[in-house]
């Protein structure tokens, strides 16, 4: 496999279809000394044709300590009940276990979180939703340069385009102080005026709308999406608006999935709902939009 990004996806693949999976437990934060990454138990279960498997909630549980926390023994034993469905323990069990399909979870790209699928109950109602997919007509990752070859491929004088990196992306805004390079590499998707940069790997979200008012080409980082509408349906300082707003992020965040380096993965993009009013409503909200980011 060419990264250790595609081996992990591989392997939860692997797990979920094969039936070797048969719960996930989502434990409470700081359980591990020194670091700050969360942390779920895997339960493994070899089962032919198995139609779910069990998630479990337990990330509210924590005994807090000075330097990690732990869980108490008492619920150590609601989170067994969860588990294997014995007695339930005072209705936590009700309320923190969901048997999620698999054909859910290969459509959620086999995402072992199990916050994932106990969120998804909170989702903020959209109108006039469609789904991103649907409306966009190019959506990509930016060119894959390793930081060598990067560092090879900077011009210190005149260059042939400029690099978007998400540290360009400024309080929403494309900086105009962007790097020069030598080359376009090879295959490298160039930005377009109106099209919509999201950041794809990392936090917290990014989202700009590139101007196009660059007089070189401008290549983009692989740890951005490039968005591109057709613009006789899609404003996309209306989406970036949408984004940025408070049910736009928890969206993003719901479909964000990591531990120490957050993600969104081109599939999870591609399924989200957004609204899509008429374009007239879109443009008159894009405007007080960017009347408001000018000020």
């Amino acid at each position: 496999l060419s990264s250790l990004s595609s081996g992990a996806v591989a392997a939860r693949n692997f797990m979920v279809q094969y039936g070797n999976l048969d719960c996930v437990i989502k434990l409470p934060e700081r359980m591990l000394e020194r670091t700050s990454i969360n942390v779920s138990l895997l339960v493994f279960s070899k089962r032919e044709n198995r139609k779910h498997i069990r998630m479990v909630d337990a990330s509210s549980l924590g005994v807090k300590g000075r330097r990690f926390n732990t869980i108490a023994p008492d619920d150590i034993d609601r989170i067994v009940s969860a588990v294997y469905g014995f007695a339930d323990w005072s209705g936590w069990a009700v309320e923190h276990t969901k048997n999620i399909s698999i054909e859910e979870i290969i459509n959620n790209g086999c995402v072992l979180s199990a916050t994932r699928y106990f969120m998804t109950s909170d989702l903020p109602e959209i109108e006039n939703a469609v789904r991103f997919g649907d409306v966009v007509q190019y959506l990509n990752r930016g060119a894959s340069i390793g930081s060598k070859d990067l560092d090879d491929l900077v011009a210190h004088d005149e260059g042939a385009c400029y690099y978007l990196s998400p540290g360009n992306i400024i309080n929403g805004i494309i900086s105009d102080d962007l790097t020069g390079m030598k080359d376009i590499p090879k295959g490298a998707p160039i930005l377009e005026e109106g099209d919509l940069v999201m950041l794809r790997t990392g936090a917290p979200n990014k989202v700009a709308v590139f101007e196009g008012c660059f007089d070189k080409p401008v290549v983009a980082s692989s740890n951005l999406f490039i968005c591109r509408f057709d613009k006789m349906k899609v404003d996309p300082w209306f989406l970036k608006a949408f984004f940025e707003s408070k049910d736009g992020e928890r969206l993003l965040s719901l479909i964000s999935v990591g531990t120490a380096i957050r993600s969104i993965s081109r599939k999870a993009l591609e399924g989200l709902s957004i609204p899509c009013p008429p374009l007239e409503k879109q443009q008159a909200i894009a405007k007080e939009y960017c009347d408001k980011m000018r000020e």
